[in-house]
């Protein structure tokens, strides 16, 4: 239970940590809709080149929610996840 706490504060202190850093640069909202975008566009290039590349991911609620919400980062994440353990 605790440990699950501590999860849960650390998710909130990183998203305050990203958000502070977004207000700094300024429009953090073009920003967020830009970073969203780039996302989007990093899993349908994934899914694209898929039939070359022999790693895909499964596009779901989840992956495409993913992607809007951490971008690139969030898409080579998965990515890596998918390689090294396997999921399908």
């Amino acid at each position: 239970m605790w440990m699950m706490a501590l999860l849960i504060a650390l998710g909130v202190l990183l998203l305050a940590v990203v958000f502070a850093a977004m207000l700094r640069q300024g429009k953090p909202l073009r920003r967020l809709f830009a970073s969203g975008l780039q996302g989007l566009a990093a899993i349908a290039a994934v899914d694209l080149v898929a039939a070359y590349s022999g790693v895909s991911l499964g596009l779901s609620w989840l992956s495409l929610g993913g992607s809007l919400v951490l971008g690139v980062p969030g898409v080579i994440t998965m990515l890596l996840l998918n390689v090294i353990l396997g999921i399908k």
